[in-house]
């Protein structure tokens, strides 16, 4: 469902909102995406293209994007083409990208931006990290490692004050094209519900992540980091090290899962072909280890049976959504429909009424005003119908299931409608404090199939 807030938020943007508010009459907001990726896919929505195959498109543009990067950082640092092209394209032989090859998110986009940024002058590296950070906010923590890169104590301090300058522009811009929606959305999700345990738990589900991907994430890691030990401290090592702490500081909030580990993977490479340049590191153990990686790159792309594979991937999520949406009007009336996953309305043509199901749901457990309006129009059976991911369950669920009945499940979806008609329900204006809300009884009742 992750994929299907950045499909809302760039459904919005298409049609004229730029980071919807909170909450409002017309549905609740709040996200800490950052505008770039949903921009761009906002451009191919208003040119007409289709809103899962344009974001699929997106995403493989961003890895191709990284790939790109990376092999530009390694001749950089002086790695032969021979050897930077089979280590560029290792950005494909991760579980990372099998797992995102029908998904859409910023990290590919920001690595490849940042990692830019490193080999460029000053001017241009200033812009393409500011791109970055528009693109992932964390990308901004790689200044001090891109700042190292630069040789020159000028060129170091004119990066710095043009980030800073450009940056603080760019989010002023931001803040007054969403009309205040920005900032105030980023301060409701910035840390989804973050608690002392989540950060606790933070470096341990750093090395759990690596621990599941040994093969693809965790033996470059650990590769790199003993050649960067042997080498002595440079900037392409301050760039591994600041991607771990960024990786680390992300897992703190919850709902995090290994895509934060994109620049890690971009970082470990790139450190290993500067060590396989200068000798640190026996030509006979990189051809080992990635010649190991290139076989998974074949299994990853070819759809065995037993093995995760992109193009099964591909096959499968691609036109589910799609038809299981086609099904779910058989079971769904007419009218307003509150979807856990935005890709139903939006697929169904109509303006979702959530944006980021994460942060509706810490509302409610926490009862922001956002949280008490769901649970006010929930138990007044507001929405004439609840549509949730099936086998998804959370509190807010929980609360859904006292005021609806399901209907039936239709492929990946289940349908609740209302239990009962209403009577008299409460003035939403007056519980809610918001204005233009209807009111007064309605007549609708379950559906006569339940």
């Amino acid at each position: 469902m992750k994929s299907s807030i950045w499909v809302a938020l760039a459904w919005d943007a298409a049609h004229g909102e730029f980071y919807r508010p909170v909450i409002s009459a017309i549905g609740y907001g709040g996200t800490r995406y950052m505008p770039l990726l949903f921009l761009l896919h906002a451009a191919l929505l208003k040119l007409g293209f289709d809103p899962i195959w344009s974001g699929v498109v997106l995403m493989q543009m961003s890895v191709v994007a990284a790939a790109f990067a990376l092999y530009v950082a390694l001749r950089t640092v002086e790695v032969d083409r021979a050897t930077a092209a089979p280590l560029a394209l290792l950005v494909w032989g991760t579980i990372i990208f099998q797992q995102s090859c029908t998904d859409l998110n910023p990290d590919y986009l920001a690595a490849a931006l940042v990692l830019l940024a490193a080999v460029t002058g000053p001017v241009a590296g200033a812009v393409l990290l500011i791109l970055a950070g528009l693109t992932k906010i964390t990308a901004v923590a790689f200044a001090v490692p891109i700042a190292l890169a630069h040789r020159s104590t000028r060129h170091r301090i004119s990066f710095v004050m043009l980030t800073s300058a450009g940056l603080g522009v760019a989010l002023l811009a931001i803040e007054a094209w969403s009309a205040g929606n920005f900032h105030r959305a980023f301060l409701v999700a910035a840390f989804a519900g973050a608690t002392w345990h989540e950060a606790r738990d933070a470096v341990p589900q750093f090395f759990r992540e690596l621990a599941i991907k040994p093969f693809d994430i965790g033996v470059p890691f650990a590769v790199a980091c003993w050649c960067a030990w042997k080498r002595g401290v440079d900037w392409s090592s301050a760039y591994l090290m600041t991607a771990s702490l960024v990786a680390i500081a992300i897992f703190t909030t919850p709902g995090t899962a290994s895509n934060h580990l994109v620049d890690l993977h971009l970082a470990s490479l790139l450190l290993v072909g500067g060590a396989l340049s200068d000798g640190t590191l026996r030509p006979r153990i990189g051809a080992a280890v990635f010649g190991a990686l290139a076989v998974m790159i074949a299994a990853i792309t070819i759809p065995l049976p037993g093995l995760p594979s992109v193009v099964a991937d591909i096959r499968s999520a691609g036109p589910r959504p799609r038809a299981a949406v086609v099904d779910l009007r058989h079971d769904a009336p007419a009218g307003t429909w509150l979807s856990f996953d935005p890709i139903v309305p939006i697929l169904n043509g109509q303006r979702p009424w959530v944006l980021d199901y994460s942060n509706l749901e810490f509302g409610y457990s926490t009862q922001t005003m956002a949280g008490r309006d769901v649970k006010r129009r929930v138990e007044e059976q507001f929405f004439d119908a609840v549509i949730v991911p099936k086998g998804y369950d959370s509190p807010l669920v929980q609360l859904v299931t006292t005021a609806y009945a399901p209907q039936g499940s239709q492929g990946l979806f289940t349908v609740f409608l209302p239990r009962q008609c209403w009577q008299q329900p409460r003035s939403l204006q007056q519980t809610s404090g918001l204005t233009g809300l209807p009111s007064g009884p309605n007549p609708r009742c379950v559906s006569t199939h339940q």
